[in-house]
């Protein structure tokens, strides 16, 4: 056989294969359902009148960038923190032995852990007085 010939079987090999796999792509429910997705969505921007890169924005799919992460800018940044989680109330924990105050909103600081051990939790808990 000549190395044409060769050459032309494998790529029709190629062909099948790839056929195949083509074929099950335009089976699969998943495919369907995400291309019929983006084809809303563009149908959509279109009749707003809006480019693909709105979506970036909308969904804030920029990588986390922002003012001040890199290049690129942008609006200014909001004022104040967002906190995604409520923060812990503040603890005052004070020693009737030695009068040494102590505070903390978490139960891992170095002393807290010093009382507890000589003193036992619970005893140490009884110290506790908590602020909002």
């Amino acid at each position: 056989m000549s190395q044409k010939l060769k050459e032309l079987r494998a790529k029709e090999a190629r062909l099948a294969k790839l056929t195949a796999e083509l074929k099950a792509l335009e089976n699969d429910k998943e495919l369907k359902t995400d291309l019929k997705l983006r084809e809303e969505i563009e149908a959509l921007l279109k009749k707003h009148n809006r480019p693909a890169t709105v979506l970036a924005e909308l969904f804030d799919l920029k990588g986390g960038r922002g003012p001040g992460k890199g290049a690129g800018g942008g609006r200014a940044k909001a004022a104040g923190p967002v906190r995604k989680r409520r923060r812990r109330r503040l603890k005052i924990y004070t020693n009737p032995v030695t009068g040494e105050v102590v505070k903390t909103r978490g139960a891992n600081h170095k002393i807290l852990k010093a009382w507890k051990a000589e003193h036992g939790s619970e005893t140490v808990e009884g110290w506790a007085q908590t602020q909002e």
